[in-house]
């Protein structure tokens, strides 16, 4: 993502690319816009740009642009997530990944699929989510595999 895109901008360029990868591969591609906020969690520039970029989205969907959402959780704990024992880094990885699929949900935006956790191999959470900390990282797994399914059971993960 480049940053000085307008809200425009970007939503044109995931429309285009879309369109792209269909026409060279024939697949139906899946967009996902990222930001590091949800709900608005935090107020910067780029987080504006990717919440007005989610509704331009919308005519993703009208024009029948499948949309993917890619959960990437955070490798060491900061911000709000720093003094967070196991139990609560395992509920607010439920409520992010929930709120989250509710925010696309609330806008009328289909998710076509949610991926959970992209880059656990190399860990999440740090310390209580080190790579090799299997019993840690699948109960960060299942709870946002179990936010999603709250939030859209037909969505496939």
């Amino acid at each position: 993502m480049n940053p000085t895109y307008t809200s425009e901008g970007l939503a044109d360029c995931a429309l285009a690319t879309a369109q792209s990868a269909k026409a060279l591969t024939g697949i139906d591609p899946k967009v996902a816009m990222l930001s590091f906020s949800t709900m608005g969690s935090a107020k910067h520039d780029n987080v504006t740009l990717v919440a007005e970029a989610v509704k331009i989205a919308k005519a993703a969907n009208e024009a029948n642009i499948r949309v993917m959402l890619n959960f990437y959780y955070c490798r060491e704990k900061a911000g709000k997530w720093a003094d967070m024992d196991l139990a609560g880094l395992e509920q607010g990885i439920y409520d992010f990944t929930y709120d989250s699929m509710m925010a696309f949900k609330e806008e009328d935006i289909r998710i076509s699929m949610a991926q959970i956790g992209c880059g656990l191999s190399k860990g999440i959470f740090r310390p209580e989510g080190e790579a090799g900390e299997y019993a840690n990282l699948t109960s960060f797994a299942s709870s946002g595999i179990r936010a999603c399914r709250s939030a859209d059971p037909g969505v496939p993960l």
